[in-house]
């Protein structure tokens, strides 16, 4: 649900991001996340190659056993096609692993060996204000992920937060989602 004040509902959006694969030639690569099932289906009747990568079983190139690193990141173990490895994130939560997953099946389709795909992953540094991890003084980590929001984002920060492994209290300041359009005030009430 991002973008809206511009499309009627999340499969209108879903609609013009399926033209980006109905636009590519028969003979490119498409690369899906298995686990959304509208973005499932764009590869339904697409006559050049279909690659998918997510957590669920039937996903090409698949993440699981996700531990996160408290106040650094998040490690875990993929498989896909001549690929079996652990893998260190240096940022939290799940949905970062999922861009990692499409980023790994992007770079093994290009025939990037596993240990460079693990050595670029574990290097990488993340934008201001999305995921950036900031430790202050008295031991507190703060996850600056300020930048443009909306409520798919905030939920996966909300789940990365409530899972982070931490003794103290958890705090959220959060502002407002922008580009919702009329649906704005339900999808704030929902988060």
């Amino acid at each position: 649900p991002v973008h809206l004040q511009f499309f009627d509902s999340v499969d209108s959006i879903a609609r013009a991001k399926q033209e980006l694969i109905e636009s590519l030639e028969p003979d490119a690569t498409a690369v899906l996340n298995h686990d959304d099932e509208r973005v499932r289906r764009f590869g339904e009747g697409f006559r050049g190659r279909v690659v998918t990568f997510g957590f669920e079983a039937g996903a090409e190139f698949r993440a699981f056993h996700l531990r996160a690193d408290p106040g650094r990141g998040t490690w875990f173990q993929v498989t896909g096609p001549e690929l079996d490895t652990e893998i260190y994130l240096p940022l939290p939560g799940r949905h970062n692993v999922q861009n990692a997953l499409a980023a790994i099946a992007v770079a093994r389709l290009f025939g990037v060996p596993s240990g460079e795909v693990q050595q670029a992953l574990a290097s990488f540094q993340s934008l201001r204000q999305r995921c950036e991890i900031l430790t202050l003084p008295l031991d507190v980590t703060v996850i600056n992920d300020s930048y443009n929001s909306n409520p798919l984002g905030m939920e996966s920060m909300l789940e990365t937060l409530a899972g982070w492994p931490v003794s103290g209290r958890r705090i959220v300041v959060a502002g407002e989602m922008l580009e919702l359009g009329p649906t704005s005030a339900e999808w704030h009430r929902a988060i």
